[in-house]
């Protein structure tokens, strides 16, 4: 097994309800915590409401590492409280939309520390 860094980054938009806002992410990144097989990490610009989850996870390939983080991302997000309607194609999204950004690599080969922005 290869270790895998993945950062999934989306907008959510201005929020109106900044301080609910920020305890929710607080609370996504509290569930990364709690998860076995992950290093899961969660930033966000509140004003603008974007969302960085970044976690280091093992798997034997690059698809494999994908869709072990989306799903660890979604295990997180419920766990915290929070909904994920239409996540059954965020996979196909994240590779094929510009509506989402995602990178991944060999953690060994990642460098990044901006998640946390």
């Amino acid at each position: 097994m290869t270790s895998y860094y993945v950062e999934i980054s989306f907008e959510m938009g201005p929020q109106q309800d900044l301080e609910g806002f920020e305890e929710h992410i607080d609370d996504v990144a509290e569930a990364f915590a709690d998860l076995k097989d992950v290093d899961g990490d969660v930033g966000a610009n509140l004003e603008a409401g974007r969302i960085d989850l970044c976690m280091t996870l093992s798997a034997d390939n690059r698809v494999e590492a994908l869709t072990k983080a989306v799903t660890t991302a979604r295990t997180a997000i419920h766990a915290a409280g929070g909904k994920t309607p239409g996540w059954e194609n965020m996979l196909t999204k994240l590779l094929n939309d510009d509506e989402y950004s995602l990178s991944s690599a060999p953690s060994g080969w990642s460098t990044r520390t901006d998640c946390l922005t």
